[in-house]
């Protein structure tokens, strides 16, 4: 839960995702989702 607590004020998307990763699995969940919110974010 730690990370839907600061992904919404970090990334805007990750607010809208944060439900999901409080839902399911954190590892499971956060780890292919995070790569698609902080990939995208450098490039």
């Amino acid at each position: 839960m730690s990370i839907a607590a600061f992904a919404p004020a970090q990334h805007p998307v990750a607010a809208i995702a944060a439900p999901s990763i409080v839902k399911a699995p954190p590892k499971r969940t956060v780890t292919p989702l995070y790569d698609q919110i902080i990939v995208p974010e450098p490039r």
